[in-house]
């Protein structure tokens, strides 16, 4: 069976949902064209990031945001960037977590 990415807001109005988009590439903002959408945080841009799941693992993206993407430890992404199922990560001052699930 095919693995499916899974996002949880870790923070904000959202804190504990999770969302199990039926792709492969999720994209995370305030637009409602978003596999996730963020609408009340004023510092996620429209198109801020993007998750993918390719043959090899999981990727993060930044859209070329204005306020950035970063991982917990601080560190700011801008290129496709490998990630581990369980990554805790920071758009705007809203916290999400991705995960792999069957």
């Amino acid at each position: 069976m095919a693995k499916q990415i899974v996002v949880t807001f870790m923070s904000g109005a959202e804190d504990g949902r999770e969302i199990e988009p039926a792709s492969t590439v999720v994209s995370i903002g305030r637009e409602e064209r978003n596999e996730v959408v963020v609408p009340y945080d004023s510092r996620i841009s429209r198109r801020h990031a993007q998750i993918e799941m390719s043959g090899d693992g999981l990727y993060l993206r930044d859209l070329s945001s204005r306020n950035g993407t970063y991982l917990e430890d601080g560190t700011r992404i801008t290129d496709a960037t490998p990630i581990q199922p369980g990554t805790l990560f920071r758009l705007g001052r809203t916290w999400l977590k991705v995960d792999l699930v069957d």
